[in-house]
């Protein structure tokens, strides 16, 4: 009966959902986007924008996002002002299988997720741009930070710019992002800029950051007790400007209508940033095989053209260069004046927006963006645009950065490509062996288990045998038998029944020494318990070469 009743309610809630056109926001190429603060920030604001600017179908857009798994509550709770949000975990499950539904999918990936083509945010910023911001601070939620405002130091009336650096703590200094992380230190110089002009400086962040020394007119609020969501929103919404560097938070402040000034912008896919009002300056690359400062031609137009990752650069023997502290300060001093309506563009530097627009076309990340370049900067750096003239990106490329990059179905494939380690003899500890980046392995998991294809590189030493050891599982309650074959180099070298229970197999080996392939393949494989999806030929303990002795001995 409990079936009956559930099947005809799901059926309701699908006749509901038609009718009223229910979309939920959902990024396949990422699913925990929105735990991610630039995410969280930019998929809804493009879709709620489309909407108004007509670039969309009219639907009803929902964010189905359980609170605790939100990068900001507060900000998720702001977008209830556009959509529809449903956070209780409990609505979270109930709705859940709507999500499932193709028909009711809205994907966002195509906003700021689109890898080695162009993201759409770009254009929909740019036709957005001078209209209102969808997002507003509440009156209750501006009190409220005003008087928080008040305790942190900033005084009545007084106007500040919120900064913020990205330093490695956020993620454990994950490699892919690495290129993106500043030092502080390089910022203090504008910090002063700022204070000089009038204005106080209020540092964002997380506990894990490098401490700023005492400055007056400058909080590290990133190491207040202060802290929380709704105060990181509102310093966001109520600041003069954002400085920063490539960071999802910046797009929180884009918002909400704050512009942002943004150095060391890293990675040459995503220099532009989400903001039309935004300016900024990018970290230089340069050749380590001639040591020379690549053109933005030289860089956009070749492999580098869509890099989105740190470990493009280093296949591609190139390395990320920090902005100089003067060329920060003199950003800032730029957005201050621009702010203040004082700044004059030249005829020079309109020359110089159409010639670096004109190297950004169509299949480039960025292509079509609205945020601009510091104009002081390419003063400075004219030798960037040396070359000029349209570069697309090869749409045949096949390297890192690409659709067909293994760097996106295996985050440690670029490690492995980077490392110069001798490949190991043998996977004896998990997960300390599998994750190193010297194993090229595929199908063998952490924990050792085994998927039904599976593989590894290991060294053969000179002698010995090849050795497996571990458990054949029965799962479930019918006996389970399956046949193995192992394979080197692509030649069998065993073929044995396994019943349920311990596994050893000794396998001979090719004379000589050196790289060898060795493969696994299983005729039958056993599902795991929930909640764990797998499916497994057995269980690892060990699996490489050993001498004659050590292998009869064990």
């Amino acid at each position: 009966m409990r079936a009956v009743i559930s099947t005809i309610v799901f059926r309701l809630a699908v006749l509901v959902c038609r009718a009223l056109r229910v979309r939920f926001l959902v990024n396949p190429a990422f699913p925990p986007a929105f735990s991610r603060i630039g995410h969280l920030a930019a998929e809804p604001d493009c879709f709620v924008k489309e909407g108004l600017l007509g670039l969309r179908p009219r639907c009803v857009g929902v964010l189905l996002v359980p609170r605790d798994d939100a990068a900001n509550p507060c900000l998720l709770d702001y977008w209830r002002q556009q959509l529809w949000v449903i956070s209780s975990p409990f609505w979270v499950r109930v709705f859940g299988p709507l999500a499932e539904i193709p028909a009711f999918r809205y994907p966002t990936d195509p906003y700021v997720t689109a890898i080695n083509d162009t993201a759409t945010f770009g254009a929909i910023q740019a036709a957005y741009a001078g209209r209102l911001p969808v997002l507003k601070i509440t009156a209750a939620h501006r009190v409220s930070g005003e008087s928080e405002l008040r305790k942190l130091g900033v005084p009545e009336g007084a106007w500040f710019v919120v900064v913020h650096c990205r330093e490695g703590g956020y993620d454990a200094n994950e490699p892919g992002a690495r290129a993106r992380n500043v030092a502080i230190e390089t910022y203090l110089p504008a910090l002063r800029a700022i204070v000089e002009r009038g204005g106080w400086c209020v540092r964002v962040g997380d506990p894990t950051m490098t401490p700023l020394p005492p400055i007056s007119g400058v909080i590290d609020y990133a190491h207040s007790p202060l802290r929380s969501d709704r105060m990181d929103v509102f310093l966001c919404a109520r600041a003069k400007f954002l400085l920063g560097s490539a960071s999802g938070l910046s797009v929180l402040a884009s918002v909400f209508g704050t512009p942002c000034a943004l150095a060391n912008q890293s990675l040459p896919a995503v220099a532009f940033p989400y903001g039309a009002a935004d300016l900024f300056i990018p970290k230089l690359l340069r050749d380590l095989r001639t040591g020379r400062l690549l053109t933005l031609a030289e860089i956009l137009g070749g492999a580098l053209g869509n890099a989105r990752f740190s470990h493009c650069l280093e296949l591609a023997w190139a390395e990320t260069e920090d902005n100089a502290p003067e060329d920060i300060r003199e950003l800032v001093l730029e957005m201050l004046d621009e702010l203040d309506g004082t700044f004059r563009e030249t005829d020079e530097d309109r020359a110089y927006r159409i010639a670096y627009r004109a190297l950004l076309v169509p299949g480039h990340y960025t292509h079509g963006a609205a945020s601009r370049f510091g104009r002081r900067f390419l003063r400075k750096h004219r030798w960037l645009l040396d070359k000029p003239g349209a570069c697309a990106p090869d749409p045949n490329r096949t390297g890192c950065g690409t659709l067909a990059c293994p760097c996106l179905r295996n985050p440690r494939w670029a490690a492995r490509q980077l490392c110069t380690a001798p490949a190991p003899t043998a996977v004896r500890s998990f997960p300390q062996d599998v994750i190193d980046p010297a194993l090229d392995s595929g199908g063998i998991y952490d924990d050792g288990w085994v998927a039904g294809t599976a593989y590894c590189v290991l060294t053969q030493p000179t002698g010995g045998e090849l050795v497996i050891r571990g458990m054949f599982p029965q799962i479930g309650p019918r006996p389970a038998v399956s046949e193995v074959s192992v394979s080197i180099d692509g030649q069998e070298v065993l073929r044995r029944v396994l019943h349920a229970g311990a596994v050893e197999l000794v396998c001979p080996v090719p004379v000589g020494e050196g790289r060898r392939k060795v493969e696994l393949q299983f005729s039958l494989t056993q599902p795991l318990t929930a909640p764990d999806t797998r499916t497994v030929g057995m269980h690892l303990t060990f699996l490489g070469f050993a001498s004659t002795t050590s292998a009869s001995a064990a």
